[in-house]
């Protein structure tokens, strides 16, 4: 028997394909119909007079190929260099691009805002940074353990820091500390500097062993110096014992010795010569 299939089944089958290769084809077109993407930092990043603020923001295709050039709008004293432009090679492709910012002594205090303006083609977006800048900040220096009295040179000044950690109010940028005190005694017990940890605005530590060169810091924000100190091993100080010996042997002290010692064993000869003779009187009495 031979089937029967209604033919309105078939036209709407066909219709259903239809709007289901419309519909995908219809997003397909919207997905690449929006060139490329800016992304920027998520949190704002210290600017001052007399260092450099470096960080990057990215960009991705979303379908576009081809050249993207890059404007900055900076507030009146802030020097942004970018690199522009740059190639976008295929439609998955992406990049990082680095940003440094310098801020000039007119500049603004507080916070401000950095727009990042990219053109390539039919396309363009735009993203905005947010800098802080500051002219001065605290810079807090201890040591470790706590208490230990230390000398230092910062910009060529001299600090005493005494049992308490020290709290300075400095303008961020390049500084030169160098500790003059490399052992030091907390109570009864002597100590030595082995090195030295700086921690920057953003958490990172960094140690330093060579204590003998002057260190070069460079300040963005509120940071922190400890000086690590190590208990050292007792040992005997020879400088008295050296001392007392050079008096020994000057040649009048060794005469005076040679002369009393003369004097105690003539003594001594003398008194057991006395002692002997009377064990034999007493023997020949007897």
């Amino acid at each position: 028997m031979k089937s029967f299939r209604p033919k309105w089944l078939t036209c709407l089958y066909l219709i259903l394909v239809g709007i289901f290769f419309i519909g995908h084809g219809s997003q397909a077109a919207n997905v690449y119909s929006e060139g490329f993407s800016l992304r920027g930092p998520t949190h704002c990043f210290s600017v001052g007079e007399g260092y450099d603020s470096q960080f990057l923001f990215s960009i991705s295709s979303l379908g576009y190929v081809g050249r993207i050039d890059f404007e900055v709008d900076a507030p009146k004293g802030i020097t942004v260099e970018l690199g522009t432009p740059i190639f976008l090679n295929s439609t998955a492709s992406g990049a990082y691009c680095p940003i440094t910012v310098r801020a000039a002594p007119e500049a603004p205090r507080g916070n401000q805002s950095i727009t990042v303006n990219a053109k390539g083609g039919a396309y363009s977006d735009s993203i905005s940074i947010c800098i802080i800048v500051s002219g001065f900040t605290t810079l807090t220096i201890q040591t470790s353990p706590s208490g230990v009295p230390l000398d230092f040179f910062l910009d060529d000044i001299k600090y005493d820091l005494g049992t308490q950690p020290l709290r300075l109010e400095i303008q961020m940028g390049k500084h030169t500390l160098k500790p003059i005190t490399r052992s030091s005694h907390l109570g009864s017990t002597r100590l030595m500097a082995e090195s030295l940890e700086y921690t920057n605005s953003s958490g990172h530590i960094v140690r330093y062993t060579d204590l003998d060169e002057p260190l070069t810091l460079t300040i963005t924000g509120k940071s922190a110096v400890r000086i690590l100190f190590e208990e050292t091993t007792p040992t005997v100080d020879v400088a008295p014992v050296l001392e007392e010996l050079a008096i020994v042997m000057n040649p009048l002290v060794l005469l005076a010795l040679l002369a009393a010692l003369t004097v105690v064993s003539f003594y001594l000869a003398r008194s057991r010569l006395r002692q002997t003779k009377q064990e034999y009187r007493v023997q020949l009495s007897s």
